[in-house]
């Protein structure tokens, strides 16, 4: 149910959020605010492609203005002279030069959010110097302020200053969560022609090799998950599979059907979908499982719990699953986190922080999502935008 609002009043906001994919998924608990204060408004979205193209396919209301086409920074300055304030959710040279452009030729006010970049790279430094003399702390392991959190603030910033003079009711106990609209759902191969009751969605990519989990543990998870169901039904339950990811995946996808050696239903649709087509996909989805990536992301943002597996980065980053049904799962390596982005090679060389993870326990819980009955999770997500993707 939306929020009171300001009456007669409309507002014209830049978001500036290029990259990565994840992080821009994650930027649409800004939308999510709007929509839930049911402000009249206007956005321009600052970004790129593939990311770009897929919040214009799921909001065709927004305007996108593509950076790459822009090598001037007042080429694209000029472009924005009808909004009323921007958030910089970028933070890089380019999106700071930009703000502080627009400031200065507009005289209108930008915000940015905070990305905690201290107290990461104190984790980090410290997960450097004690290695494996220890035992990772709890407080590393999980999310006291998730990465959209920190993106949704500076927005609020810039609604209380906009609508001084009309405050908006209750901003602050507004709870968004990144979400992408919700269309009637996209009628694939293994959803016009299923044979299988458990379909178990796998995304084995990341955006360095290094955050990657090893095919053999995301191949020994899904043969125990199978062996669970069939305990669980008393009879042999086959697990139809799933394979979504860009086409740089698709080896990888290839080489963990191969190991698994199973006469299962397999539909392998890793390089073949956009961002969008496979957000679709994802509706309605029982659950993904994939390394700390973007396609957990984008299934969390259309009500699929997400089963992450976390390697060398941590929850602590605020980049772990929100929604209720969600699930991340990592060891207690002391050497975690290596680096911010997960890119950094594996200095024991033995990807100790990947192949100690929990099996069974992976396991056990995706047999629960799998067989969890609709009407419990109904209650867990937000109702759907409608199909144009309007507020």
């Amino acid at each position: 149910m939306a929020l009171a609002s300001p009456k007669n009043t409309f507002v014209r906001i830049g978001i500036y959020r290029s990259s990565s994919i994840g992080d821009v998924v994650l930027a649409t608990a800004c939308l999510n605010l709007l929509r839930q204060l049911d402000i009249s408004h206007h956005v321009t979205w600052i970004g790129k492609n593939p990311s770009l193209d897929l919040i214009h396919q799921a909001y065709p209301s927004i305007q996108p203005i593509d950076v790459s086409n822009h090598e001037k920074s007042s080429d694209l300055t000029d472009k924005l002279g009808d909004l009323d304030f921007m958030i910089d959710l970028q933070k890089s040279l380019k999106s700071k030069l930009l703000c502080q452009n627009f400031k200065r030729k507009y005289r209108k006010p930008y915000y940015t959010c905070n990305k905690r970049q201290f107290e990461r790279s104190m984790t980090i430094i410290k997960s450097r110097m004690l290695g494996r003399t220890r035992s990772l702390p709890e407080s590393i392991m999980k999310t006291s302020v998730h990465q959209f959190e920190g993106m949704v603030y500076p927005l609020k910033k810039g609604l209380e200053q906009h609508f001084m003079n009309e405050p908006l009711l209750s901003l602050n106990k507004v709870k968004a969560r990144p979400q992408l609209p919700w269309p009637e759902k996209y009628k694939l191969e293994f959803q016009k022609k299923s044979l299988h009751e458990h379909w178990l969605c796998v995304a084995p990519g990341a955006s360095w090799e290094t955050k990657r989990v090893p095919h053999e543990i995301l191949a020994n998870v899904i043969t125990e998950a199978q062996k669970l169901l069939s305990l669980k039904n008393k009879q042999e339950v086959e697990l139809g599979l799933i394979f979504l990811g860009s086409k740089d995946d698709s080896p990888y996808a290839q080489k963990l059907v191969d190991s698994l050696g199973a006469t299962t239903q397999v539909f392998n649709y890793t390089g073949q979908l956009s961002l969008w087509e496979t957000a679709k996909v994802l509706i309605g989805q029982k659950c993904i499982i994939c390394s700390d990536s973007a396609l957990g992301h984008i299934a969390e943002s259309v009500g699929t719990p997400s089963v992450v597996l976390f390697g060398p980065t941590a929850e602590s980053f605020g980049f772990a699953p929100h929604l209720p049904l969600s699930k991340a799962f990592s060891s207690k390596l002391g050497c975690r986190p290596c680096s911010k982005h997960g890119k950094s090679t594996c200095r024991f060389l033995d990807k100790l922080c990947f192949t100690g993870l929990p099996v069974k326990q992976i396991s056990e819980y995706i047999v629960h999502l799998l067989t969890l009955k609709s009407g419990n999770r109904a209650t867990l997500v937000e109702p759907p935008l409608n199909a144009k993707g309007e507020f």
